[in-house]
């Protein structure tokens, strides 16, 4: 055989190969660790908005709520008695 004439790749080739499959592994594993978030939220589309300003019609002092969150109150329903208070109209 002649002098200098190699049958293999140099040593720090094959480290490098060996480094990128061992990081190729490793980033592979790291992403199926994460796991697919099946049950993620995904959403899309525009939210809109409307502001609202609540006041009262008259000047006083709830005492008590007689309705829970999620009851159905109908028109004419008295759902909070309320203690009249100074009038704060000029």
């Amino acid at each position: 055989m002649a002098q200098g004439t190699r049958k293999h790749p140099p040593v720090p080739v094959i480290i490098a190969v060996v480094l990128l499959l061992i990081g190729g592994g490793a980033w592979y594993w790291w992403q199926s660790q994460r796991g697919a978030t099946s049950d993620a939220l995904v959403a899309t589309g525009a939210v809109e908005a409307k502001e609202y300003q609540v006041a009262p019609a008259l000047a006083g002092r709830i005492s008590a709520v007689t309705v829970a969150e999620g009851d159905q109150v109908t028109k004419g329903r008295s759902w909070s008695p309320w203690t009249p208070g100074p009038s704060t109209c000029n």
